[in-house]
Formats: C-alpha cells, sequence, structure tokens
C-alpha cells in the first residue's frame, strides 16, 4: 500500500516564492549598481586620458610627427644615431645633386658655375684670381654653397609660406630661449606640428636668391611653363604704379627644389621632436635644447671637434677647410640648475670637410 505526503509537508531544499523573489530584486539591484559603477569607472578613464592628452601637448611631448617624416624621423623622440642617420642622407643627396648637375653641363658653363660659386662663398672680389676650376673643385665650392642654404634651413624656422613670418616666427623663438629654453622648446614644437606640408616653389627661390644670389640663376632656370617675363623696358615706370612685376616660377619638380625639401624635413624632425636629454631633464630641472647648424668657413683651422674631414690631409700643420659638404649641428642647452640661464653647446654632428689643397690640387681657388 502506498503512502503519499502530505500536503503541508515541505520537501528538502525548498525556496519560498518569497525569499526567491527577494533575491532576484536583491540580484538585479547588485547588478545595477555593478554596471552603474563600471560606467562611471569608463567615464572617468576616458576623461583621465582626455587630460593625460592635454598635458602631453602643453609638455610638448604628445604633438604626432609630420605625416611626410618616417623610418629614424618618425616619432616624437629623437636621439643622436638618428640625427647622424638622416643627416648623411641629405648629404647623400647634396652630392648626387653636385654630380648630376656638373654632368649635364657643358664646360664653358661649368666654369661660369664655378664663378659663381667663388663669388657667393668667398665675394665677388674673390673671383678674378680664382682661376679655373676643374670638376673636382667645382663639386666642392658646390656642395659648399648647398650647405650654406640647408644650414639657412635649419636656423629658420620655416614653418609657412611667408617669408616675412618665418623670420618673425625665428625671432621670436630666440627671444623665447634667451628667457625660458623649456617655453621655447614646447613652442617651437607646438609651432611646428602646424607647419605646412611643403614649402612653396616661390619661398625657396626667394631663400636662394638671399644667399646665392649668383648660383640661383645657373642652378634653378625658370619653369618652362610659367609664363613669359616681359624685358624691363616694358615694366610699368609710374612710381605710384602697384602693378605688381611678373616673376618666374621655378620647377617644383626641380631637383634642388627636392633637395631643400628634404632639408625642410631634416628641419623639422630637429625642432619638431624631443631629444632624450630633455626627457631626462624635465624630471629634475627644467631643461631643453635647440639645434643650431653650421658650416665650417673656407679657410678656417681644422678643428676636430667641429669638422670631419672627408680626405686626410696631406700636410702638417698648415690644413685648412677648402670646403664643406655639410653642414655640423650643435646642442644649445640651458638649464636652470645650477647655473640659471647657462648656456652649453654640444657638437651632435660635426661639419664634413675637405682640406684646402684637395680642392688647390685639383685645380680650384688659384690651384
Amino acid at each position: 500500500m502506498s503512502t503519499y505526503p502530505h500536503p503541508h509537508t515541505v520537501p528538502p531544499g525548498y525556496v519560498p516564492e518569497s525569499r526567491f523573489q527577494d533575491a532576484l530584486r536583491n540580484f538585479r539591484l547588485a547588478h545595477e549598481t555593478v554596471e552603474s559603477q563600471r560606467a562611471q569607472l569608463a567615464e572617468q578613464e576616458s576623461q583621465v586620458a582626455s587630460l593625460r592628452r592635454r598635458l602631453a601637448i602643453l609638455e610638448g611631448t604628445g604633438l604626432p610627427p609630420p605625416s611626410s617624416i618616417s623610418n629614424n624621423r618618425g616619432g616624437v623622440t629623437v636621439d643622436d644615431f638618428s640625427i647622424r642617420n638622416a643627416a648623411s642622407s641629405l648629404s647623400r643627396l647634396i652630392s648626387r645633386f653636385s654630380s648630376s648637375t656638373l654632368k649635364s653641363l657643358p664646360p664653358s658653363s661649368i666654369q661660369a658655375l664655378y664663378r659663381a660659386a667663388v663669388s657667393d662663398i668667398l665675394g665677388p672680389e674673390a673671383v678674378p684670381g680664382a682661376g679655373e676650376g676643374s670638376i673636382v673643385a667645382v663639386s666642392s665650392l658646390l656642395r659648399h654653397a648647398i650647405a650654406l642654404t640647408v644650414g639657412e634651413v635649419v636656423n629658420t624656422l620655416v614653418v609657412t609660406n611667408s617669408e616675412e613670418a618665418n623670420e618673425q616666427l625665428t625671432n621670436l623663438h630666440e627671444h623665447l630661449f634667451a628667457r625660458d629654453p623649456l617655453i621655447a622648446s614646447v613652442w617651437r614644437r607646438q609651432t611646428f606640428s602646424a607647419s605646412v606640408e611643403r614649402i612653396s616653389p616661390a619661398l625657396w627661390l626667394s631663400l636662394l636668391s638671399q644667399h646665392l644670389p649668383a648660383l640661383t640663376p645657373l642652378l634653378l632656370p625658370p619653369s618652362s611653363s610659367s609664363p613669359p617675363v616681359p624685358s624691363p623696358s616694358l615694366y610699368p615706370t609710374n612710381p605710384h604704379s602697384h602693378s605688381p612685376i611678373p616673376t618666374p616660377t621655378p620647377d617644383p619638380t626641380h631637383p634642388l627644389l627636392q633637395l631643400l625639401h628634404e632639408a625642410h624635413l631634416f628641419s623639422r624632425m630637429l625642432h619638431a621632436s624631443i631629444s632624450p636629454s630633455d626627457e631626462e631633464g624635465r624630471a629634475h630641472a627644467p631643461n631643453s635644447t635647440t639645434f643650431q647648424a653650421y658650416v665650417a668657413d673656407v679657410g678656417a683651422p681644422l678643428d676636430p671637434v667641429q669638422v670631419q674631414l672627408e680626405r686626410n690631409c696631406l700636410r702638417r700643420g698648415d690644413c685648412v677647410v677648402g670646403a664643406a659638404y655639410m653642414v655640423g649641428l650643435v646642442k644649445r642647452s640651458s638649464s636652470s640648475g645650477e647655473r640659471p640661464g647657462g648656456e652649453e653647446d654640444v657638437v651632435a654632428r660635426r661639419c664634413q670637410v675637405i682640406w684646402e689643397g684637395g680642392v688647390r690640387e685639383a685645380g680650384g681657388l688659384g690651384g
């Protein structure tokens, strides 16, 4: 005979419905609280990340590198090794430009190029005694003249297509650097972050005409697509007339303009980046550096700290610079440590030069 449980008997493990509903309600409230806290944490992390990005921009460490700068040029930190590699690449471009230019010219034009280089480097008074220049001598002086132009590109904050604006920005940076190098460093990096990607050919033509007035017409002829320039007799003679005089536009694809574009990228890498010394100095005292290019003067003594010889000097005691092949770079640093406002110059890359005998023996500079 089977037995049935009593209708009021509670089975083992039975949970009343009221308790089940209470537990479910508590679980739902706990889940909603956790989700609310998770959303608050996510919002706080987003705000902290935004504040960190803004702080990095103010400190100059969070600026993105220019899109056209890659490999050793990409990144906000630049070390001496990257600088030397980029400078060596630019030096090879200068050498190739010099070689290709001389190969494309007839002998008569090479001598005209030689006299123009002597005039721009040593002055017009040195042309009569310069004699005839060989291929090696003309190539050396041409590379020296291009190095001078590259130095101007590095030492000038070429940020816009306005020559006057660039000059004002350069003067402002020097003023800021003299007062507070750290502020000048942050300002310089922020300014270069807004730099134009490619400088106009007109600005490069103006820069070349200022520093290489004799060489520029020979190296950078007007583009064949440019409108013809009227003769001076057709220009308006009215002194009150404001009609602009047509200016020939150089070919943007000219190798010299491409070389100057690479020099501009090199300058942006130096000025828009932060060196490891800046990062280390920021942990102790305000510390910042800025780069300045220099070119050894023709006839200057061979200082092993500042110059690097391409060919060994075959003389003793009387070796001087014959021509520079690539600019040297100096780190100008200043900190507010033991010497407030103190300034130190550290050679980051020596200027590549050839000794004067190498140019003279090749048949140049009166040799």
